[in-house]
């Protein structure tokens, strides 16, 4: 089984790494399959920069801001 951890974002730059590397520290490679999937939601700061420089390697970019709900419905079509 995989786990799929999503992340919706709006402007987060200065958060998201953290937020990635904080996920990437609790979860052993070893012991869980997992994908960490970026949903973001139309920002309009960095933030698709600093989540690429940590080889996310999955991202769903909105064009604009569309809301939380929105955003996090997405990352679930995506799971299936």
């Amino acid at each position: 089984m995989k786990i799929i951890i999503q992340i919706p974002c709006f402007n987060e730059e200065l958060q998201i790494e953290n937020a990635i590397n904080q996920i990437r520290k609790s979860l052993d490679v070893n012991k869980y399959n997992y994908e960490i999937v970026i949903i973001d939601d139309g920002s309009t700061d960095r933030t698709l920069e600093v989540v690429k420089k940590n080889n996310i390697k999955k991202i769903i970019s909105l064009k604009r801001n569309m809301g939380l709900g929105y955003a996090f419905n997405e990352g679930r079509k995506f799971a299936y």
